[in-house]
């Protein structure tokens, strides 16, 4: 390897001695014809009578006395030439390496404060500091596609204006279109994007680099400047890596949320599953809130699923599943499926009686959206506890359960609260009579201050045929 680059070196040497060589043989020869007609004569006037080996010997130490010098002059200057080139290579070199070294310092710090990120909002802030670090206070934003990848929206800016890309899907943009990094100089070249164009801030110039989440081409980061004065080359490879270190980590991001979405979703209602609603509520109860469950059964669905076919029933899971949706108060309220025709609920911060208006706008909501007859007639059954009926989750899950039985075997298509002790009903008393619960309201009153809450019972519910 060494011998290799040695004899390329000699090559080399050798091929300047040649330039100089070519460069220096006229000038040469005509000095030595000088220098000889110059001594024939000098001789000839000295001593006519000199021998003619005399004379040869006279011409030969005047041509080595004037080549050798000549030749050192050639061989010094192929030596030099040589010297300053292999000076200018190595400084073109380290300038190279000390730019690599520079650039690749670059890329480990965008990727580790990219990949240090938990969400996608934290992305984003790393996107709007590194693009501030690389273009200053230049106007810059990052276009990023909707759920339905259809629409951009201005997820990100920074500078001192906003550069106000009119592009409204990802399609739309050039840039998203060639799959890599654009530069304009002008806004008014012929061959610039038209959307540059017509703007308050004027004639500018651009740079727009496309964003690619799994393989999908979902945004862009658009950076203006004065017109003819671009980004660099260098400063738009920058945001091109910057880039696609972005859509790599939103890619990851994605991907697991929605595995962690499949995980805890049930398929068939999209509701949340049993282990959800568990790690939710333990989370509530380690940090002390007070909460409520309510625990809902659809009456007779074995009926109903034998009558009408598994299809109907599956429709039936998924309108009940809205009602619920629609009947929760905040987003921070839990509605899961606990499992076959069961179903619970988590409200934060609610007591007994809050729950129990809840449970009762549940009931009546399932009859409005059974109305239009596109599904047959069916009932649910509500239980509600809250924190303060038992030490544990599992414990205020089970009081809702417990009223839940209450609700079904006094006749179905009703809400019961929790009573640790409950009164016994009299014998004989009519499916259609009202069922009077005691509720302590746990969500604002005062200790002590029972109130009774009396939950209309229908008549009896006609089971399917």
């Amino acid at each position: 390897m060494r011998g290799g680059k040695r004899a390329e070196e000699i090559g080399e040497a050798i091929d300047d001695a040649r330039v100089d060589l070519r460069d220096l043989v006229g000038p040469v020869l005509l000095a030595i014809l000088v220098i000889e007609a110059s001594s024939i004569v000098l001789v000839d006037a000295v001593s006519p009578d000199v021998p003619a080996l005399a004379q040869v010997a006279v011409d030969l130490g005047i041509v080595f006395a004037v080549s050798i010098p000549l030749l050192w002059l050639i061989v010094g200057r192929a030596i030099g030439r040589r010297l300053a080139r292999e000076r200018r290579v190595a400084a073109e070199k380290d300038e190279a390496l000390r730019a690599e070294i520079e650039t690749r310092r670059d890329h480990q710090r965008m990727t580790r404060a990219v990949e240090i990120a938990d969400d996608e909002a934290g992305v984003l802030d790393v996107v709007a500091r590194a693009t501030v670090e690389v273009m200053g206070d230049a106007p810059a934003e990052l276009l990023l596609a909707d759920s339905s990848d259809a629409h951009l929206r201005r997820a990100m800016t920074t500078g001192s204006a906003v550069p106000g890309c009119g592009v409204r899907s990802p399609r739309e943009c050039i840039a998203v279109r060639h799959g890599r990094p654009l530069r304009f100089s002008s806004s008014e070249r012929i061959d610039a994007c038209p959307r540059l164009r017509g703007r308050e801030l004027g004639a500018c110039s651009a740079a727009c680099v496309p964003l690619t989440v799994l393989s999908k081409s979902v945004g862009v980061l658009h950076v203006v400047g004065p017109e003819h004065e671009p980004p660099s080359a260098a400063d738009t490879e920058r945001l091109g890596f910057l880039m696609a270190q972005t859509g790599n980590r939103l890619g990851m991001i994605r991907a697991l949320a929605d595995s962690q979405l499949q995980a805890s979703t049930d398929p068939l209602t999209g509701l949340v599953n049993r282990r959800t609603f568990d790690e939710a509520a333990t989370k509530l109860a380690e940090r002390g809130r007070s909460f409520a469950v309510v625990m809902a059964d659809l009456d007779h669905f074995k009926d109903l699923n034998d009558t009408y076919g598994h299809s109907t029933g599956d429709r039936a899971l998924r309108l009940f599943a809205s009602v619920l949706r629609r009947s929760v108060r905040t987003e921070e309220d839990v509605v899961a499926r606990h499992g076959g025709e069961e179903f619970v609920l988590l409200l934060p911060g609610s007591g007994r009686a809050a729950a129990l208006e809840v449970a009762e706008r549940i009931r009546t909501e399932l009859s409005a959206a059974l109305g239009d007859g596109s599904l047959p007639i069916f009932t649910t059954s509500l239980g509600v506890a809250d924190s303060t009926d038992a030490a544990s989750v599992a414990g205020v899950v089970a009081a809702a359960d417990e009223a839940l039985y209450a609700a079904k075997t006094s006749g179905r298509d009703r809400v019961v609260g929790y009573d640790a002790e409950p009164s016994r009903a009299e014998p004989g008393v009519s499916d259609a009579a009202e069922t009077e619960i005691r509720v302590d309201q746990g969500g604002g009153d005062p200790p002590g201050s029972p109130a009774t809450r009396r939950v209309a019972g229908p008549s009896p519910v006609t089971q399917p045929a």
